[in-house]
């Protein structure tokens, strides 16, 4: 509150308190109009108790932007200290707020965010979850900044962004979930051996006509299967290859009843995803048919099916805490480095063990 006598001077040690406890972090300070309101002074005693801060050098103008705290704006009335990096991790818009349209995205999206806000919270350092478009133009606003660190969830989407990041020399990291031909710090989850692996399973059980389930034929995953089906020998047709671009449980339920009748002698499927897997198995109940299913992703956690699914556990709370911790390595040494994040598979019941 503040006092009738010597306002102006009251008000000056308030705000130095405020921009001493680092709240600002070298960023834009109040507005004067949100001063005169919160505060309930004039402007002329608003001048007067802000000179002296501008005197220090803890506050700044910039014409036509307004008001920032300084970098070296610190405890003790302008004590210099170390400027906290500011971190941006950055997402696709839709995968953000728009689980209806995109729910793998979504659910994957979600999934890393805990994760990496978990990591920033043990280190205490603050989290600015930024989804954007892909567009470099409004990208520049963050990216220039000297003390920007940048997080990527999604590589391909966010490629150029990644360029400009890497030319800048500014701290980042990303997640892929395929091999990278050049070196860059990354965590990496191997979606294709984890398909692969899913499959080998399978084979191991001895079932010999496997179909997949994916969103289109050469992804990451749809190879890992082709793989595995190789090394144990066993048929690879184009007729077991079955694929839906939208991996939601209706419209994989949809596709899975248009190729289940075609192909009577399949008795296991590989889905790229939960949610496809989802689907398979409510097509399955409504043909009364039997097959075994594995499906690669964490979504089952989150989304319980009947009966259970097994799945391949891609650990992405897990992945976001290593996406944090290499940022700030990246960060202290300047090196890139890969990190990979190994996947387990998790039975959905002891039934699931027998195929």
């Amino acid at each position: 509150m503040i006092q009738a006598n010597y306002k102006h001077q009251q008000l000056c040690e308030q705000l130095r308190r405020e921009i001493s406890s680092g709240t600002f972090a070298g960023g834009r300070f109040y507005t004067v109009k949100a001063m005169m309101e919160r505060f309930q002074v004039s402007q002329a005693t608003l001048t007067k108790a802000l000179q002296p801060l501008y005197d220090e050098g803890l506050i700044y103008s910039v014409s036509g932007k307004g008001t920032f705290v300084s970098g070296n704006a610190g405890r003790n009335g302008g004590e210099k200290r170390e400027v906290l990096p500011t971190v941006y991790c950055i997402a696709a818009s839709e995968e953000m707020f728009d689980p209806a349209r995109t729910s793998p995205d979504w659910c994957f999206t979600q999934l890393m965010l805990k994760g990496v806000v978990s990591a920033a919270r043990r280190r205490g350092i603050p989290i600015n979850i930024v989804p954007i478009s892909t567009g470099l133009e409004a990208f520049r606003n963050l990216a220039d900044r000297e003390e920007s660190m940048f997080i990527f969830l999604n590589y391909e989407s966010c490629e150029q962004l990644v360029e400009h990041v890497v030319k800048k020399g500014a701290a980042y990291v990303l997640y892929t979930n395929e091999p990278i031909s050049r070196k860059l710090n990354t965590v990496f989850c191997d979606v294709g051996k984890a398909t692969e692996d899913a499959t080998s399973v399978l084979a191991e059980r001895g079932h010999r006509e496997i179909a997949f389930f994916g969103d289109y034929p050469d992804s990451a995953r749809h190879r890992g299967y082709r793989r595995a089906l190789r090394r144990y020998g066993l048929p690879c047709r184009e007729e077991y290859g079955w694929f839906v671009y939208r991996g939601l449980p209706e419209p994989a339920r949809e596709e899975a009843l248009k190729h289940l009748p075609v192909c009577p002698e399949v008795s296991a499927v590989v889905t790229a995803t939960d949610y496809r897997a989802i689907g398979l198995l409510q097509a399955l109940r409504e043909l009364r048919r039997v097959c075994a299913v594995i499906s690669i992703d964490n979504m089952w956690k989150y989304y319980p099916s009947a009966p259970a699914l097994t799945s391949v556990d891609m650990h992405l709370e897990q992945a976001g805490e290593a996406l944090f911790e290499a940022l700030m390595q990246k960060h202290e040494d300047g090196l890139d480095r890969q990190r990979t994040i190994p996947h387990t598979l998790e039975y959905g019941s002891e039934q699931n063990k027998q195929f």
